[in-house]
């Protein structure tokens, strides 16, 4: 393959926008040590391929961020339904022992609906867990990426 601006010298490289043949003379490596030919239009295609990984990486970061507070929302749901629940199931067995005979049709409704809170706490918690595991994938695939903090995209020249 011949230079596309040389015709008289050997290629030793090829432009990652337009495919041509580049000589030692003409090629331009960018900060990823690929290869450019100069034409206007490749350095500008390099330009916003340097950008993607930017813009990958602040997208996992504020997937990340939308986890973390849907995670610690429903902890908080969690906490609501489950610390209630277990405190009406304990007074309702204490009631229950120390008066056996006054187990009313109430007292078993509101053991039915604190057991179902309870169970609705439990699907609520382990939805949340998974979600935490979601939440490190985003941390994790923002951190490869880019830093993960990333303040900026990178510099245009």
């Amino acid at each position: 393959m011949r230079c596309h601006q040389h015709f008289d010298t050997e290629a030793v490289a090829v432009c990652v926008s337009c495919g041509r043949g580049v000589c030692r003379g003409c090629q331009q490596p960018t900060l990823d040590q690929r290869m450019l030919c100069g034409l206007p239009q490749c350095a500008a295609l390099a330009k916003k391929q340097a950008a993607v990984p930017f813009v990958i990486a602040q997208d996992c970061a504020n997937r990340a961020t939308y986890s973390k507070t849907l995670v610690q929302t429903l902890r908080g749901i969690t906490l609501i339904l489950a610390v209630p629940s277990v405190l009406l199931e304990i007074i309702l067995l204490v009631t229950a022992a120390l008066r056996p005979q006054a187990a009313m049709a109430d007292s078993i409704v509101l053991a039915g609906l604190g057991i179902i809170l309870i169970l609705l706490a439990g699907v609520t918690w382990r939805f949340q867990s998974q979600l935490s595991l979601l939440q490190n994938n985003w941390e994790d695939l923002a951190g490869e990426f880019g830093s993960g903090a990333v303040d900026e995209p990178p510099a245009s020249t």
